[in-house]
C-alpha cells in the first residue's frame, strides 16, 4: 500500500514538474517576443553587444539571431544545428518556436535524441 502511495506521488510530482516546464517555457518566449520586438527596431549601426539577449541561447546569441535576420532578406527561413544536446539550450531554437522556422537538428548521443523526443513540448514544435 505504501509503495503504491510513493509511485502516485511520484507520477503526481512529475507532472507538476511538467507544467512548470511548460510555464517557465511559455514566460521565456513572451519576454522573448518582447525583446525580438525592441532588437528588430534598432539600426544597423548598433553594436552586436547591444542586441544580445537570450532566451534559449547559451551567450546571447538570440538577439544576435533575431537582429541579424530582420536585417537581411532571407529567402528560405530554414536552419541546421549540430549538437543539441536535449535542445534545452539551442541558437536555432527562439526561430522555431518563436518565428515559425523550420530546421534540422543533429544530435550524436542516443540518450540526448530520446529526451528530446520524450518532450512534449518538442513534439508540439513539429520534430520530426
Amino acid at each position: 500500500m505504501r509503495r503504491l502511495r510513493r509511485n502516485e506521488c511520484r507520477q503526481t510530482l512529475g507532472a507538476e514538474i511538467s507544467l512548470l516546464q511548460d510555464d517557465i517555457e511559455r514566460a521565456k518566449l513572451l519576454s522573448g517576443t518582447i525583446l525580438a520586438k525592441q532588437v528588430r527596431q534598432e539600426k544597423s549601426s548598433v553594436s552586436l553587444a547591444e542586441v544580445e539577449f537570450s532566451v534559449f541561447s547559451q551567450f546571447g546569441d538570440d538577439g544576435i539571431i533575431q537582429y541579424l535576420v530582420s536585417h537581411i532578406d532571407i529567402q528560405d527561413r530554414s536552419f541546421i544545428e549540430f549538437g543539441v544536446e536535449t535542445y534545452r539550450e539551442a541558437n536555432t531554437r527562439f526561430l522555431l518556436l518563436h518565428d515559425n522556422w523550420r530546421g534540422l537538428i543533429m544530435e550524436g548521443n542516443r540518450a540526448a535524441v530520446d529526451e528530446i523526443w520524450k518532450s512534449d513540448r518538442n513534439r508540439s514544435a513539429g520534430y520530426a
